[in-house]
């Protein structure tokens, strides 16, 4: 062996033994996230004393009504969250924002059970359902920043809500085609219903929303404008516009838990035509859908734009 080898090896010899003399173990890693199980997790308890702060209601997997809250319609994404917030109110939204802060708790908001991403619900989390916070808070005709006015709901109100509120004063509003659909299960993922061809998707046309955050303010979020309510008069107005834009398409639920929204409303066109076509594209194995297939793109081309 030669002196080169035998100086290599002592030093890689050194390197690892002044490696292991300086390492010092970490008695304790704090965890990112408390899950059931842990002793960090809270105790029943504790979860009964939180209930009875609340408006609303805690169901866990104990309860009867458990199995169907937590269910989705597309079941491969159901998943077992061990505290479901029913909340009551948006003081109960912020209650349990603060709850799960203090428990290191993994938290998901849910508007209805309907939800083709599977980010509303997450094993061992504290779920908070807003589904309770519907009905129309606020319509009008003609607003300053909206000519045609504009309606304010809760994110549990269905879109079949929306349009019948807003049909009462001879108006319209960009909303889902399913109109069983929560605007909370809706707005953030772009959002596609019968007149999105005329005025843009559903995010295009939110104005306001109103949010609860991780550390449980109340945020009033614009286009250009976010204003965080602390309580007692304590009020912080700053300019932002890309919390608005994360709000509008930036998907549901990472910014925290949206608890109302606000729309433009419109004049109503004065027909709608729905058409449905179905034809065969395979016959026995052979593609005969190129000539329909042409003349449906043809006819898709004289439609009127509006």
């Amino acid at each position: 062996m030669s002196l080169i080898q035998v100086l290599l090896l002592l030093t890689i010899a050194l390197t690892l033994t002044l490696g292991v003399i300086g390492h010092k173990r970490q008695e304790k890693v704090p965890p990112n996230r408390c899950l059931p199980g842990q002793s960090c997790f809270p105790s029943r308890q504790q979860l009964a004393e939180f209930a009875a702060t609340l408006t609303g209601s805690v169901v866990t997997p104990a309860d009867a009504s458990y199995s169907s809250l937590v269910a989705m319609t597309n079941t491969r994404l159901t998943r077992s969250p061990y505290i479901v917030v029913l909340a009551g109110d948006v003081a109960d939204v912020q209650k349990a924002m603060l709850f799960a802060r203090k428990h290191q708790l993994m938290v998901t908001s849910q508007a209805s059970n309907q939800d083709t991403s599977g980010r509303s619900t997450y094993d061992g989390a504290l779920q908070i359902n807003v589904s309770n916070l519907r009905g129309i808070s606020s319509i009008s005709n003609q607003t300053a920043r909206s000519e045609k006015g504009e309606i304010t709901a809760g994110a549990g109100t269905t879109w079949e809500s929306v349009y019948t509120e807003a049909r009462r004063i001879n108006r319209d509003v960009v909303g889902a085609s399913n109109l069983q659909l929560t605007l909370g299960a809706t707005v953030g993922d772009g959002g596609i219903g019968p007149l999105v061809k005329i005025y843009g998707l559903v995010s295009d046309n939110m104005l306001e929303a109103q949010i609860v955050t991780a550390d449980g303010n109340l945020v009033t979020v614009s286009e250009y404008n976010v204003v965080v309510d602390y309580g007692e008069n304590l009020i912080r107005r700053t300019f932002d516009r890309s919390f608005f834009a994360a709000l509008a398409s930036g998907g549901i639920g990472p910014w925290g838990v949206v608890v109302s929204y606000t729309f433009k409303l419109y004049v109503p066109p004065p027909t709608v035509v729905t058409v449905e076509a179905r034809y065969r594209l395979w016959t026995e194995g052979d593609f005969v859908g190129a000539d329909i297939i042409q003349f449906v793109m043809g006819a898709l081309e004289l439609l009127p734009t509006k």
